[in-house]
């Protein structure tokens, strides 16, 4: 389990003792101790200079943050613990009885501490030095600013809380700004959600400080501006500060947010949120200008169903920098060494019950608690429920997700291929047109131009999917190759056609090797169905293996006199793959569940193949570090059984033709272990476990 979150050891001043950890936190909230016990803020009478005073400080701290003892918080942070009000545990009473939830304001939390500067830091930006100075327990990669924030979170942390907060403290402090709260269905909103948290704080803010703001055009429960009404030459004028909160759900309304500008975009309960990636691109222009981010978009969530709402929150938490999003080393993940993610709240930190009086996570007794009560539900057979309490009290975020053990490739080794890849700028290929002459041949023509779109990563979905060819190698004379097509088949959709193309010489370093890819949708299904017969004939009329669930492609080889092209059926390999097996289809494989697991665990043995030892104490060259195609890389990293992973299935085709040439060699080298034997070591010494 990954435990890399360290607390600081080199700040020694009032509010953090020398070893890092916060030993005087009262001070950051002395305005709700004085409220909680006299039920006021301010005791100077209002229309004094000394209560003027007192809330213009009070509203300064709200706009700038405030400092005690070298330690600052944030203004939203200042504002959460002391004009913010929730619904929280009772605590210090006999557990065994229970305890009830009591409306109070919030205690100051360490990692509290670490999120709301994390939020300003990808706002606003900050210096090297400044960051040290912060002494926070996670790593931004940047400091520049001009980033949105997405959270993957377990429950029972305050979020929406804090998402109401961030928006009230916008809509006083901000003159004529436009804070949008979204969630997919109006359940996450009211009567329950964050915008009914909104509406309770706007009411006690009202109610008990000099920030009241009169809301005489609008003041609904999904939409509040605050304005005041001025008749002109008789005609009702609207003034005033103008800043709004408003409501916006996204179920049967996909474009809800067309038009505007906002100061801040929170996107609550991302977990239960279908269409989430499409949602976000609707909002982006809220907050975006040409090249200027004018706003912040804040996505946040709990992990959910995989195959539903969760599926597009784990695409962008684990890739935010395709979004704009700030990211952040993850030191979360057992794999994530040297990989990057959104920011992660685990169970463990601030976990009700195991942080002591100055908001300090304790750690290691909250870890057992969970721990325990993990291997209660575990031993009691109920698997379901049991995922869906880890994906709720994670540790890590790959339990948020529910993707644990789903991966079982060198993770290590494709983050190193593609940082590697990327330093050198080789994968971007040479995007090309396929045309065929009068003499039917094949030809491609380099895009001299800039008109192709070629589909070069896996994170973010651009509106445009058609796709184009890159070469990474052009074909050469007599050599042979192979190729691999998963298909769509039908004319709307999100899914890509994936159609890849290898060198096929075993005796060669170079058996394998990718030379070619496209990833698209084309015009259409025929139209890609076209561009796998183009790139066959144009790599020397390599062999086809397609997913063949449907039968258009075969069909469209055949019309058009190029069945020969289609490769076998990988029998040996299914039979061996499933006993008894019985499925006869003359051409390509239908990727079943278990020919995928089993698919998977060939690549895995492909991938790690030695293409050239290594010299003079350096690592060997292996098949991985060969590959220059970088979605492909992309997608095994975050390849699971419930995504869309085209290039990746693409692979695993490839991986399964060459197993089936291998089982065909056994039978005139008994020596060549089957490839029963091979998937079985393999298994083995990963112990693959898979959560259903």
């Amino acid at each position: 389990m990954a435990n890399k979150i360290k607390h600081p050891s080199d700040k020694i001043d009032a509010v953090r003792n020398p070893d890092g950890f916060f030993v005087n936190t009262e001070c950051f909230r002395e305005e709700a101790r004085h409220f909680q016990k006299y039920g006021r803020y301010c005791d100077a009478p209002p229309g004094t200079a000394s209560h003027r005073e007192y809330w213009e400080e009070q509203l300064r701290r709200r706009k700038e943050g405030y400092s005690v003892g070298g330690v600052r918080i944030t203004g939203p942070h200042y504002e959460y613990l002391n004009f913010s009000p929730i619904k929280r545990t009772e605590e210090g009473v006999n557990v065994a009885k229970g305890a009830a939830k009591v409306r109070d304001f919030p205690d100051f939390w360490d990692y509290d501490y670490n999120y709301f500067h994390c939020l300003k830091i990808a706002r606003e930006g900050i210096t090297p030095e400044g960051l040290k100075a912060l002494q926070l327990m996670v790593t931004p990669k940047s400091l520049t600013g001009n980033h949105h924030f997405i959270v993957g979170k377990t429950r029972r942390r305050g979020f929406s809380y804090k998402g109401a907060t961030i928006a009230h403290n916008t809509y006083d402090t901000v003159r004529a700004s436009l804070t949008i709260l979204a969630a997919f269905e109006k359940k996450y909103m009211i009567p329950k959600g964050i915008l009914a948290m909104f509406n309770n704080l706007i009411s006690f803010i009202d109610a008990n400080t000099a920030f009241a703001k009169r809301r005489e055009f609008s003041n609904t429960a999904m939409h509040k501006k605050a304005s005041y009404k001025e008749i002109i030459n008789g005609t009702a004028v609207e003034k005033g500060f103008l800043s709004e909160v408003m409501g916006l759900t996204f179920k049967d309304n996909p474009d809800a947010s067309r038009g505007g500008d906002a100061a801040v975009v929170l996107m609550d309960e991302a977990g239960e949120w279908p269409g989430l990636e499409q949602a976000f691109k609707v909002l982006q222009p809220l907050c975006e200008d040409g090249i200027y981010t004018t706003g912040q978009i804040i996505v946040q969530g709990t992990g959910g169903d995989m195959q539903g709402g969760s599926v597009d929150f784990a695409k962008m938490f684990y890739d935010p920098e395709a979004y704009n999003m700030l990211a952040f080393e993850n030191i979360w993940d057992d794999d994530g060494d040297g990989d990057y993610c959104g920011f992660y709240t685990p169970d463990y930190m601030n976990k009700v019950g195991f942080i002591d009086a100055a908001g300090n996570s304790i750690t290691s007794k909250a870890k057992d608690f969970e721990e325990a009560r993990r291997a209660q539900m575990l031993a009691s057979g109920k698997k379901e429920a049991y995922n869906q309490h880890i994906q709720e009290f994670s540790f890590m975020p790959s339990e948020s997700f529910l993707i644990t053990g789903d991966n079982m490739f060198p993770l290590k080794l494709l983050r190193r291929a593609k940082a590697r890849l990327e330093a050198s700028g080789r994968w971007k290929g040479i995007p090309v047109f396929l045309v065929e002459d009068k003499d039917g041949k094949v030809h491609y023509r380099p895009d001299l131009d800039g008109k192709l779109t070629p589909l070069y990563r896996y994170a973010g979905t651009p509106k445009d999917l058609t796709g184009a060819v890159v070469i990474y190698s052009p074909p050469q004379p007599g050599m042979s190759y192979r190729e691999t097509y998963d298909t769509i088949q039908h004319e709307q959709g999100d899914s890509l056609a994936s159609i890849q193309v290898y060198i096929d010489k075993p005796s060669s370093p170079l058996h394998n090797k990718l030379v070619c890819s496209f990833y698209g949708r084309g015009t259409g299904p025929d139209d890609c169905d076209m561009k796998a017969l183009l790139m066959s004939r144009l790599y020397n009329d390599a062999m086809c293996m397609h997913e063949n669930m449907y039968r258009s492609t075969k069909n469209n080889f055949i019309k058009w006199g190029f069945e020969h092209l289609l490769d076998s059926q990988p029998s040996l390999f299914i039979k061996n793959v499933i006993k008894d097996s019985k499925v006869e289809r003359e051409y390509g494989v239908h990727m079943t569940d278990k020919i995928k697991l089993e698919g998977c665990l060939a690549a895995n043995r492909l991938l790690e193949t030695v293409v050239a030892p290594g010299e003079d104490g350096t690592e060997p060259l292996l098949y991985l570090d060969t590959i220059e195609d970088i979605r492909l890389i992309e997608e095994l990293i975050r390849f699971n059984f419930t995504g869309n992973f085209d290039a990746a299935i693409g692979f695993l085709l490839r991986a399964i033709q060459d197993e089936e040439d291998t089982l065909m060699k056994r039978s005139s080298n008994p020596n060549i272990k089957g490839i029963g034997t091979q998937l079985e070591e393999l298994r083995n010494a990963r112990k693959v476990k898979i959560y259903r």
